[in-house]
């Protein structure tokens, strides 16, 4: 009968461990985050509208209004897209622009560049290294959890072996 309270409480305590073991997965770097595209809501509204009549023609190849106005939609679509596209390119030759003009500011703009190149490298990792902490912290947490659900399960296999002893 001691030889099977023993195997219930490796068992129960194998379970236990099981149970608590849990894969840590690092967070994606910061660097490789993928950028988020903010569109206008007129170009959403005219998406929603494109996918509407998308559907319409797809559903009905022999209709050929919906597929007239599903080409229009597209081409309407495309040019907003070129345009806004556009736009982020007048603004990034501005920012270059502005960037190259101010270069004979003095030294202190060169130790600045300086200082925000270095923080472009530096902040992904530093980054990394805090959500790792962060995830760390959490499952120390658990693990507390986890000694306290072994202890128990100790003691009340304890209990029953003292119990089932006195009675046999």
């Amino acid at each position: 009968m001691l030889e099977w309270l023993v195997l219930l409480a490796g068992t129960l305590l194998f379970i236990i461990n099981l149970t608590a073991r849990e894969q840590l997965t690092n967070p994606p770097p910061s660097g490789t985050a993928d950028a988020t595209i903010v569109l206008s809501k007129e170009v959403k509204d005219r998406l929603d509208a494109y996918k509407i009549l998308l559907t319409a023609s797809t559903l009905n190849p022999n209709d050929a209004a919906a597929g007239q106005a599903t080409a229009a939609a597209k081409t309407q679509i495309d040019t907003m897209l070129a345009e806004e596209q556009q736009g982020t390119v007048n603004l990034q030759g501005d920012i270059q622009r502005q960037i190259t003009e101010g270069g004979g500011l003095g030294g202190d703009v060169a130790k600045l560049r300086e200082q925000v190149a270095s923080y472009t490298t530096t902040l992904p990792t530093l980054k990394d290294t805090l959500n790792k902490s962060e995830v760390n912290t959490a499952d120390r947490d658990q693990d507390t959890s986890v000694l306290i659900a072994k202890a128990v399960a100790i003691f009340v296999i304890g209990v029953f072996a003292v119990f089932v002893g006195g009675v046999y």
